[in-house]
């Protein structure tokens, strides 16, 4: 038994606020992280004097693409319009069996995503047989490890 003065020790209160500062970290690392890729891929250089013809809406639109290695040039903005980020309660699973939709009882793995649901990011990304990979995602976040990691302390 205690006596005189104590501490009051209350598990509820300081594990909402240290969920609470987790939660604001991932989401500022979202946002940085994504505002990050945006910016790199508006600024990717045209280095490629070859330019290739597509047909929109009954007129010929030229597309410069971006050099192997860089980031992909922005052309339509679609691709750069649907990146966008999301904080999940989760359960890191196996791979490919990742469930960020939904909190797990007992488990407080807090997730941060930032992609795009287009298929073509991942063509772009890694890619194709016929393509080289103009990566984004993961050289962006190779870059922006030090910032990311100052909103943690």
């Amino acid at each position: 038994m205690i006596r005189g003065p104590g501490v009051t020790w209350n598990d509820a209160v300081v594990l909402s606020e240290v969920d609470r500062f987790e939660k604001i970290a991932i989401t500022k690392s979202c946002l940085h992280l994504e505002r990050e890729i945006k910016l790199a891929m508006k600024s990717t250089p045209r280095l490629f004097a070859r330019k290739y013809k597509r047909q929109k809406k009954g007129r010929g639109v030229y597309h410069h693409p971006s050099a192997p290695g860089h980031p992909p040039a922005v052309d339509t903005a679609r691709l750069i319009n649907s990146m966008t980020h999301k904080f999940s309660w989760g359960m890191l699973g196996k791979e490919g069996q990742d469930d960020i939709s939904k909190p797990v009882a007992g488990r407080h793995e807090k997730i941060g995503a930032v992609g795009t649901g287009m298929e073509k990011m991942k063509w772009l990304e890694f890619g194709t047989r016929t393509m080289q990979p103009r990566p984004v995602l993961r050289t962006t976040f190779e870059k922006s490890k030090p910032v990311i990691l100052g909103f943690f302390k």
